[in-house]
C-alpha cells in the first residue's frame, strides 16, 4: 500500500478541494441563501410564498432536464470549457438579478442562476472526481461535497449585507466572487488522470502491488456501466427516485425555512434565523466525511438505508414539531432569567397553537389544520416517560393563563381536560403530566410584586 503522505500528493485530492471551493460558494450565495433574499423580495415586492417557490420547482426542474444534455457535454468536451461558461451565466445573472424589477425578470434571472450553477457545479466536478477516482472515490466525493455545508457557515455574513446594504448590494457582489473565485478554480478542472499523464487513485498499474492491481481491475470489469446498461438496471432507478425525492423535501424545507422563523408567529429577526438556517447544512460537514469513510470501508447499500431512515425520522419530527414543548421550554426560560423576551415568544406561540391544533370539541390535534389533509387527524394523550403534548399544552396554558391573566386560555385548558377525563380515571397513571397540570390549576397561587427604583444602585 502506499504510504499516505505520498498518496495525498497526488492531483485528483486537489481537484476534490477545488470542487468542495466551488460547492461552497454555490451554497453559501445561492442555494442556501435564496431563503434570505425570499423574505426580502417579499417584503419589498409583496409575492407570496407560493410565487417564490415556483422559481424554486423550476430551477429544479430545470436541472433534471438538463442532466442527460449535460451528461453528454461532459463526456465529449470535459469539465473545464462547460464549468467555465457555467460560472460566467452564474455570475451574469446575479448581475442582472440585482436589476430586477418585476415578477418576469424575476424568474428569467434566477432560472440564469440556476443554469450557472448546474453548468458549473455539481455534476461537472463529480464527473471529473469519478474518472480521477475508484478506490478512494467516497473519501474524495465526500471532501468535495461537503463544500455545501461549508457554505452555509457564510450564510449569516450574507445576510448582514442583505440587510445593511440591501439584497441589490449582494447579488452584485455575489456575482464578482463567483468570477473571482469560480474562474480560477474551473480552470484546475481535468477530465481523466491520463490526460496529464497521472493514475487513477494515483496508482500506477506497472509499479503497484499485485493487490492493488487487482483490485483496479476488479472495480473496472465490475462497476463500468454505458448509459444504456444503467438505464436498464432497476438501482438506477430506485437511486434516482430517492435522490429526487430527498432533494425535493429538503430543498423546499430550506427554502420555506427563513419566511417561517421570521413570520409573526415566529417573530424571529432574519439574522438570528440565518444562524438556524445556515447550521441545518453545517451539519453535513461531520455526515459527508463520516460518510465517505464508511463508503470506502463498508456495504454502500447498508449505510444509505440507515442515512434514509435518519432523513425520514427527522422529517418528521419536523413536520410534526409539538408546540407545547416549545412553549414549556420558554416558560423556563423566563422564569430563570426575567426576560420578557421569552414570556413574549411563548405567547406568540401559544397563539399559534391555539388557532392551528386546537379542536373545538377539546384537546390538540397533533397536526395543524393548514398541514395536508388526513383521513383521521390523531391526538397524542398519553404521558410515558415524554410528556404527552396535550398534557404540556394544559400546564402551559394553566401557567401562561395566570401570569397574564387570560381566561380565555385556562378555558381551554379545561375543556382540553374534560376531553380526556374519561381515560384519565380509567388508566391515572398513564395521565402523570395531565394531572400535574390539573394539581397546578386547583392549588391557589401566590402572586409576589416587587417594585424597585433601578437608578439605586444597590437595587441592580
Amino acid at each position: 500500500m502506499r504510504k499516505p503522505q505520498h498518496m495525498f500528493k497526488f492531483f485528483g485530492w486537489r481537484l476534490a478541494l477545488a470542487g468542495a471551493s466551488i460547492h461552497a460558494i454555490h451554497s453559501g450565495l445561492f442555494m442556501q441563501a435564496f431563503g434570505s433574499y425570499s423574505v426580502l423580495l417579499q417584503r419589498e415586492f409583496g409575492w407570496t410564498a407560493t410565487t417564490l417557490s415556483i422559481a424554486f420547482a423550476f430551477t429544479r426542474m430545470e436541472s433534471g432536464l438538463l442532466g442527460p444534455i449535460q451528461g453528454w457535454l461532459l463526456d465529449r468536451h470535459g469539465p473545464r470549457p462547460i464549468m467555465m461558461i457555467g460560472t460566467i451565466i452564474f455570475a451574469l445573472g446575479f448581475f442582472l438579478f440585482a436589476t430586477m424589477n418585476s415578477l418576469t425578470e424575476f424568474f428569467i434571472f434566477y432560472f440564469l442562476m440556476a443554469l450557472g450553477s448546474s453548468l458549473g457545479g455539481f455534476l461537472s466536478i463529480t464527473t471529473a472526481l469519478v474518472n480521477w477516482f475508484d478506490k478512494y472515490r467516497s473519501s474524495a466525493l465526500a471532501i468535495s461535497q461537503a463544500g455545501f455545508a461549508a457554505g452555509a457557515l457564510f450564510l449569516p455574513l450574507l445576510v448582514y449585507v442583505l440587510e445593511n446594504y440591501g439584497w441589490r448590494e449582494a447579488s452584485i457582489s455575489s456575482g464578482v466572487i463567483i468570477l473571482i473565485i469560480g474562474l480560477p478554480v474551473s480552470l484546475m478542472m481535468r477530465h481523466r488522470p491520463s490526460d496529464s499523464g497521472d493514475f487513477v487513485d494515483g496508482i500506477n498499474p506497472k509499479i503497484s502491488s499485485s493487490k492493488e492491481q487487482l483490485f483496479v481491475q476488479d472495480s473496472k470489469q465490475n462497476n463500468d456501466f454505458t448509459a444504456k446498461q444503467a438505464l436498464r438496471t432497476r438501482a438506477f432507478w430506485m437511486i434516482s427516485a430517492g435522490h429526487a425525492a430527498s432533494l425535493l423535501v429538503v430543498g423546499s424545507v430550506m427554502l420555506h425555512l427563513p419566511l417561517h422563523l421570521t413570520s409573526p408567529a415566529i417573530g424571529m429577526s432574519l439574522q438570528k434565523a440565518s444562524f438556524i438556517v445556515g447550521a441545518v447544512p453545517a451539519m453535513q460537514i461531520f455526515g459527508q466525511f463520516f460518510g465517505g469513510f464508511l463508503g470506502d470501508r463498508y456495504d454502500k447499500k447498508l449505510i444509505l438505508i440507515l442515512c434514509m431512515l435518519g432523513h425520514m425520522s427527522g422529517l418528521l419530527l419536523v413536520t410534526y414539531p409539538y408546540f407545547s414543548f416549545m412553549i414549556w421550554g420558554l416558560i423556563n426560560l423566563y422564569e430563570a432569567t426575567y426576560k420578557t423576551l421569552y414570556l413574549s415568544r411563548a405567547l406568540k406561540l401559544t397563539e399559534v397553537m391555539i388557532e392551528d391544533f386546537y379542536d373545538e370539541n377539546g384537546g390538540f390535534f397533533i397536526g395543524s389544520k393548514n398541514a395536508e389533509k388526513l383521513i383521521i387527524r390523531a391526538k397524542d394523550y398519553f404521558d410515558g416517560a415524554i410528556p404527552s403534548g396535550n398534557s404540556a399544552a394544559i400546564y402551559c396554558l394553566f401557567k401562561l393563563g395566570k401570569i397574564t391573566g387570560n381566561r380565555e386560555w385556562i378555558n381551554i385548558a379545561h375543556e382540553t381536560l374534560k376531553a380526556f377525563s374519561e381515560q384519565a380515571k380509567s388508566n391515572p397513571t398513564g395521565f402523570t403530566y395531565m394531572l400535574t397540570g390539573l394539581m397546578f390549576d386547583l392549588k391557589s397561587c401566590k402572586e409576589l410584586i416587587i417594585v424597585i427604583d433601578r437608578n439605586k444602585h444597590d437595587c441592580k
